[in-house]
């Protein structure tokens, strides 16, 4: 799936930016924009903390 620019910015606008991973609503482990695995397959663990350009690379490796 392709994910054009656009679409990384909405997700980045209504997402924000969370250095330090954190439960969502239904309690999976999120970091970033709103990532919950990295683009290698691993799951985001508690614990785990990603800079901002890390973040954005990662959503432009799933686009």
């Amino acid at each position: 799936m392709n994910i054009t620019q656009n679409c990384l910015d909405l997700i980045k606008k209504w997402e924000g930016f969370r250095a330090n991973a954190y439960l969502d609503p239904v309690n999976i482990s999120t970091i970033g924009y709103g990532t919950i695995r990295y683009p290698n397959g691993q799951k985001v663990q508690m614990g785990d903390i990603i800079s901002e350009p890390e973040a954005e690379a990662s959503n432009e490796v799933r686009g």
